[in-house]
């Protein structure tokens, strides 16, 4: 049979070359951006990583792969601005980050910063949310973690994909598209930590999301127009 893998989903994956350079500096400033007593991720209030001066070469590396990826897709980048509209920081060990997506933004990314030897080597899950090859509702139900029809698991038939992450992988990826990572250890949570030595023990990953405006007014019904064609009235 001739088959055809129809409407992929695009993750696009680098490596950052200067990784060990990167890190050494990213702990330099890592009490930066986090609370006083350890508090990290969106909820933290510390969504502006990327504007720490001493970042800029990741951040600009990171927004150059934003237009490869997007290249990919045959689209002209040259129209868009990238607008890196928030970064932050996730800091764990056992907690493990729930089925979730970026909705309100267009790309997102992860950066795998810390993974110390004694860190589980969970992986990041992409969820298949539509299931276009599940004909009959349940082919692919799971009881437990096996499944009681497939046989083996294939890019047809996946409920998820999932990569596990070395130390300096990037990945970006349709800030839609839902993911999650799970460490193992169900309902487990980190106490906070706040000194650079006890965050060197810990999993630790940059995250963040891109909005892309035209540069330019566009007489297009769709898209967003540039920032400076925005105002606030109220």
């Amino acid at each position: 049979m001739l088959t055809h893998a129809l409407f992929p989903t695009l993750i696009g994956e680098w490596y950052y070359e200067r990784h060990y350079h990167f890190k050494d500096i990213f702990f330099r400033n890592v009490l930066n951006h986090i609370g006083p007593n350890g508090e990290w991720g969106e909820n933290s209030g510390h969504i502006d990583v990327h504007k720490d001066p001493d970042f800029v070469n990741f951040f600009t590396m990171t927004s150059f792969f934003a237009k490869e990826y997007v290249s990919q897709l045959q689209v002209d980048t040259d129209l868009w601005d990238f607008n890196l509209v928030k970064s932050w920081l996730t800091i764990s060990d056992k907690w493990s980050v729930p089925n979730h997506n970026h909705e309100d933004a267009h790309l997102s990314f992860v950066y795998y910063m810390n993974i110390p030897d004694k860190a589980p080597s969970a992986p990041i899950h992409f969820a298949n949310m539509h299931k276009p090859n599940d004909l009959t509702g349940n082919m692919f139900h799971l009881s437990g973690d096996k499944s009681v029809m497939v046989k083996q698991w294939n890019t047809f038939n996946s409920l998820s994909w999932n990569w596990t992450p070395n130390e300096g992988l990037l990945l970006i990826f349709p800030a839609n598209l839902r993911h999650y990572t799970q460490t193992g250890y169900p309902g487990a949570n980190d106490p906070l930590v706040n000194t650079v030595e006890a965050l060197k023990n810990r999993r630790i990953s940059i995250a963040g999301d891109f909005l892309l405006t035209f540069k330019e007014n566009k007489a297009i019904s769709f898209g967003l127009q540039p920032v400076s064609n925005w105002k606030v009235f109220a």
